[in-house]
């Protein structure tokens, strides 16, 4: 490829932020820095037979044909010791999060347990997310089935979660791979369920909701719903299972999902009953007329009201059951709802 000068100069003159990232990795004393002196024809980093003597990241711009403008990194060792050396870990790390593309440096015919497992997790997890894309997932998802493989060699299995869900999962929903993004959220609920239901069962339930959350957004919703009781019968606390109905109910009722919705709210009411809270069901079914007026689903606010107000009676509490309907009365002749007005009235 034949590049004029013009345009060399100005490829030169590219900023950092819109040049291919390009890092080297690996142990100390690999000879990363030696890599980089070859790949840019320069002594940009010192060289020496003392391990560790990259201590910070060392940036070279420059043009690389045919590729075009370039940043190459190189970065101290993976395997640094000492506090300074968790310190210049750290920075190595913050380099991998903003490469492209990462060289990773051995020794000569030496693959060890520490290039294996470590540091191919950082790679498979760098590239999982470069080919998160429709013409590439599938090699995107050869390279997250390694990196959870991996996290599951070194007993980390929250890492593997979290990166199953928001560089996996979420990848596949940006790139609308639907049906795929759907199999990986059960994947990873199977994963969770067997790492945490009897043994960690808040964390089950955080996991759970972050699967219906996904689902949602993919519009599963009877999926989601399951998800959402399962991680609920792992909830103790009483309010924040009726906080979580609430929370989701009001989700389904925004994408029009009225079956989803009221399932969830009904869920709600049974807690509070099994929990003998009859007046606090009544009050919830009171909560929730109210959100479904504001989303302008009246026949089913008129229904919640009514239901709350039986209960209210049911308890010997007339005037509260009275008060439900006299409260709603205004709103739905505001509302031009004539006809659930009138009959609250009568």
């Amino acid at each position: 490829m034949l590049v004029s000068r013009n345009n060399v100069s100005s490829m030169m003159k590219a900023p950092k932020g819109i040049r291919l990232h390009i890092a080297i990795f690996g142990r100390r004393n690999t000879g990363k820095s030696s890599v980089l002196n070859t790949l840019t024809h320069q002594n940009i980093s010192i060289v020496s037979d003392v391990a560790g003597t990259t201590t910070d990241p060392v940036e070279k711009a420059m043009e690389l044909l045919p590729i075009g403008p370039v940043l190459f990194i190189d970065t101290a060792g993976l395997d640094d010791a000492g506090a300074l050396g968790e310190l210049r870990i750290k920075k190595t790390y913050s380099v991998f999060e903003r490469a492209d593309v990462v060289l990773l440096v051995t020794e000569a015919n030496i693959w060890g347990e520490y290039e294996e497992k470590e540091k191919v997790l950082e790679c498979c997890k760098a590239l999982t997310k470069l080919l998160m894309t429709p013409e590439n997932q599938q090699r995107a998802l050869e390279y997250a089935n390694k990196a959870i493989t991996i996290y599951y060699d070194l007993e980390d299995i929250d890492a593997a979660i979290e990166f199953g869900l928001e560089v996996v999962v979420d990848g596949l929903i940006y790139i609308e791979e639907t049906d795929i993004a759907i199999q990986w959220v059960d994947y990873i609920q199977n994963l969770a369920k067997a790492a945490y239901s009897e043994k960690e069962p808040d964390k089950w339930v955080q996991i759970g909701l972050k699967c219906a959350d996904r689902l949602i957004i993919l519009n599963i919703y009877d999926k989601a719903v399951t998800f959402i009781k399962t991680a609920l019968e792992h909830e103790e606390d009483i309010e924040k299972k009726v906080g979580l109905c609430e929370k989701y109910a009001t989700q389904m009722l925004e994408a029009k999902n009225n079956q989803s919705a009221q399932e969830l709210a009904n869920t709600a009411v049974n807690y509070l009953y099994s929990a003998q809270q009859p007046k606090k069901a009544a009050e919830f079914s009171l909560k929730f007329a109210q959100i479904l007026f504001d989303q302008q689903q009246y026949a089913l606010a008129d229904q919640y009201i009514r239901y709350s107000a039986s209960l209210f009676d049911a308890l010997g509490e007339t005037e509260a059951a009275l008060q439900a309907y006299l409260d709603s009365y205004p709103a739905f002749i505001e509302a031009k709802e004539v006809e659930y007005g009138t009959a609250l009235a009568q």
